[in-house]
């Protein structure tokens, strides 16, 4: 019955979400882009090619303005900076009712990754706008995984998971910008020459997993599964897919820190705390996967995000990962969304 239950609840989302969005979000008219005053000419490429890109890969283009907005307003003049925002907020209906589309499609195939993926570019679009029931179908597909049922069509297969707890602590220097990293915050993009590490809080203990993956799909990710990362993470993937010409091609997908998680016996997903920034695994091969990068939270805080690379099919990969997980927990699971889970071997 339990079964039954949650495949009723994901066909009445798919159904309604399908009714809501036959007649909302067209593809519209953008606003004329005002040639005076002069643009400045890469800005202006940068323009016309998010422009060009808007009518087939509408939400890949909404995003790259939204970079435009984030990285280059200092460079613009007033009358650039209106046309950008009114675009913006001209475009988001459409690029909203495409993630929603894409994301009812994903819960009726069953497709955790897909569903997760889309909700989270949606929610970056318009908070306001993807509705709690969506997110309670993202709940529900997830429980599936934590339930061991096995995926009907996996994305990634891992094939061994070893892992050893006990580390009070785990450090990493980048091999580029001098061992530091780059720090996004309020008041833009710096550099610092703090390291990537992490210490084990009161009442949990430091994870350390190695394992290999293999991509099986031949099917490729979202074209804007970039966009559910940090902005200034979304651009450093770009340029280094443009520079390693890794995009495209069957079955192209990311291999992120961001998806890496370990599941313990009371069904709690923990997120990825560390990655090594090395030229191997899962930062490999793009030369700029090996950013440190950093986000700082509201407290003054960073929170790490390396950069991680993309992969095609029946290419492997090699996982290497921090986690922060509870005393006394050994049972455990690793899971890299679109895998199933797989157990993790402690070491004595």
């Amino acid at each position: 019955m339990k079964g039954r239950t949650w495949c009723i609840v994901l066909l009445v989302v798919a159904v309604t979400s399908a009714c809501a969005l036959a007649d909302a979000g067209a593809l519209t008219t953008l606003p004329a882009v005002p040639e005076e005053p002069a643009w400045d000419e890469d800005i202006r490429e940068d323009v016309q090619r998010a422009l060009d890109a808007y009518e087939e890969r509408p939400v890949h283009a909404y995003f790259d303005l939204v970079e435009l907005q984030v990285f280059k307003e200092s460079e613009l003049a007033p009358e650039h900076s209106a046309w950008l925002a009114e675009t913006l907020t001209t475009a988001r209906p459409h690029v909203l009712t495409v993630c929603l589309q894409d994301f009812d499609q994903a819960v009726a195939a069953g497709d955790f990754r897909g569903a997760l993926v889309s909700l989270a570019v949606a929610l970056r679009v318009d908070p306001d706008g993807v509705g709690t029931e969506r997110q309670q179908a993202v709940a529900e597909l997830r429980a599936q995984v934590t339930s061991g049922e096995p995926l009907a069509s996996p994305v990634f297969v891992i094939d061994a998971a070893n892992g050893d707890l006990g580390a009070t602590r785990a450090t990493y220097a980048s091999p580029i910008f001098g061992g530091g990293m780059m720090i996004l915050d309020e008041d833009g993009v710096s550099q610092s020459d703090a390291r990537l590490s992490v210490e084990p809080e009161p009442g949990w203990q430091l994870l350390h997993v190695e394992a290999t993956g293999r991509l099986t799909s031949d099917q490729p990710d979202l074209d804007y599964v970039t966009s559910a990362f940090a902005t200034i993470k979304r651009h450093f993937y770009d340029v280094s897919e443009a520079l390693s010409a890794l995009s495209g091609g069957p079955g192209a997908r990311v291999v992120d820190a961001e998806f890496l998680n370990v599941i313990t016996p009371d069904g709690q997903w923990l997120p990825c705390r560390l990655a090594p920034p090395s030229s191997v695994g899962l930062l490999a091969p793009a030369t700029l996967c090996a950013l440190n990068l950093a986000v700082r939270d509201a407290q003054g805080g960073l929170e790490q995000r390396p950069v991680g690379t993309f992969v095609h099919k029946d290419e492997s990969f090699d996982l290497d990962a921090w986690f922060m997980v509870p005393e006394g927990v050994t049972d455990l699971r690793l899971v890299l969304v679109g895998s199933d889970p797989v157990p993790v071997a402690l070491e004595d």
